[in-house]
């Protein structure tokens, strides 16, 4: 056996193959909590009145209902340390929305907070199936609803037939869509630093657009890290479910090259006394 066979056998071994690449931010992200669907959310306000809502993606059996809220009501989710890794993250989430067919109104509705300013990605779809992410510290002030990131139509209305505060008895219609946004704040120029966001309904593929830069209150700061998620509803005008919700911290591919670089010269040395002696 030569050297480099006994390398790539103990790399293997060690599972360096499967070394993961995310490191997960977020404790019942997912909902799945026996004891409690909301523990580590905490709910902002009384008329958010958040309920425990059937999974709506393989494998999960709890996910979260978000009626037609009012006033300032969300719930929200910190970190499990006290401040994530900078950046960069993502977050991956599924969700569900009744619709009203207006473009000034909103249903399934998200911000994401970073560490070290105000600033945050405020994110929301309206009536009419669009997505839009507002914006005052770059460019258009508000959700420039003329310029939504995905168009009208993009995402399909969930339908709750009997009113139970559900979609997925018997006459419902509950259509899923996988969102994902990462960001990439790793520069210190603030003009380099931005975000995608990555849309589709699940079964479809992603449809994916690089390089927003829209933001409410502030330009996120050099490796910014995630610092909070939010689901509200109080200016919501239709429900909507959310589901396995996930934040990773993800290594640059740097990180990874070096980890990998350590673990192969650490084994040079005895591949290389084991090779002598035989």
């Amino acid at each position: 056996m030569t050297v480099h066979r006994i390398l790539l056998a103990t790399l293997l071994v060690l599972g360096v193959g499967t070394i993961p690449t995310q490191a997960e931010l977020l404790t019942n992200g997912n909902f799945e909590d026996p004891n409690n669907y909301l523990a580590n959310w905490s709910d902002s306000s009384p008329s958010a009145n958040p309920s425990l809502h059937g999974g709506i993606v393989a494998g999960s059996t709890q996910a979260v209902y978000m009626p037609v809220g009012s006033g300032v009501s969300a719930i929200t989710a910190y970190p499990n340390s006290a401040e994530s890794a900078g950046s960069p993250w993502a977050v991956d989430l599924y969700f569900a929305a009744a619709l009203d067919g207006s473009s000034s109104n909103r249903s399934f509705y998200t911000w994401i907070a970073h560490t070290g300013n105000s600033g945050r990605i405020l994110l929301r779809v309206s009536g009419d199936g669009s997505l839009k992410i507002y914006d005052n510290a770059v460019g258009t002030t508000g959700w420039n609803d003329s310029n939504p990131v995905f168009a009208a139509g993009t995402v399909t209305a969930s339908f709750d037939a009997d009113g139970n505060n559900s979609f997925l008895d018997a006459g419902d219609t509950l259509n899923v869509y996988h969102l994902l946004v990462e960001t990439d704040y790793t520069s210190d120029v603030a003009e380099e630093r931005s975000f995608s966001v990555s849309l589709g309904k699940v079964g479809d593929s992603l449809q994916n657009v690089s390089g927003l830069r829209r933001w409410q209150n502030a330009t996120p700061g050099a490796d910014a890290g995630f610092n909070l998620i939010g689901l509200a509803n109080g200016s919501s005008s239709t429900a909507y479910v959310v589901d396995d919700v996930s934040v990773s911290a993800v290594p640059e591919p740097s990180t990874l090259s070096l980890l990998l670089l350590g673990l192969a010269v650490g084994m040079i040395e005895p591949c290389r006394r084991w090779r002598a002696r035989s």
